[in-house]
């Protein structure tokens, strides 16, 4: 049977043991984020984006991993993974906005397919991961190895992709600074013959 490789061991893999103490840490964690508003606008960032996605994948893990058999934390994990799962789709639609027309325009249109597609694949290994330990399945494979076959190599992917459309964001801002510092100082330049002259 394929194990996943997050540089645990064999034992922390099947059912490590979790001390008062970090799950104290992890829930202190989960209820310092800031809940999250629909209704409020961020800036487009390819780097909020990768975060979100990076916390989801972590969040996940540890669901599958780390607190398998453990109820009540899985259910903090499943909240705090859903609330970055909503904030990447949502940085991922600005960013959608923010490359329209750009030579960036089709690198975010195929991130925002991924993200989606992952989202729903991540989704699913947390409920089977719930429903084993609902029904305290010692093999948890139907969660796991959806993980191992599926999501995995695409978290991989679908970082890279982000990390290649920061790059292209930020060349195509600079781009556009530049060019707008250009113009300036052709106005400016401009205004300086035009005063000579009169």
């Amino acid at each position: 049977m394929r194990r996943a490789r997050f540089g645990l061991s064999h034992q922390a893999r099947q059912r490590p043991a979790v001390h008062g103490a970090e799950l104290a840490e992890h829930r202190r964690r989960r209820a310092e984020l800031r809940p999250f508003d629909p209704g409020e606008r961020r800036p487009a960032d390819p780097g909020a984006l990768g975060q979100n996605l990076q916390g989801a994948g972590r969040e996940t893990v540890e669901h599958l991993y780390v607190y398998d058999g453990d109820l009540k934390t899985q259910d903090e994990i499943q909240a705090t993974f859903e609330q970055m799962l909503k904030e990447a789709k949502t940085a991922s639609t600005e960013l959608n906005k923010l490359t329209d027309g750009t030579a960036a325009a089709a690198q975010a249109d195929t991130i925002a397919t991924s993200v989606d597609a992952w989202g729903k694949l991540a989704t699913e290994a947390i409920s089977r991961s719930r429903q084993e330990t609902v029904d305290a399945v010692e093999e948890r494979d139907g969660s796991r190895n959806l993980y191992v076959e599926e999501i995995s190599g695409e978290t991989n992917t679908l970082a890279r992709d982000v990390v290649a459309l920061q790059a292209a964001v930020s060349k195509g801002t600079e781009a556009t600074a530049d060019d707008v510092a250009a113009r300036a100082g052709s106005m400016s330049k401009m205004l300086r013959v035009e005063r000579k002259a009169m």
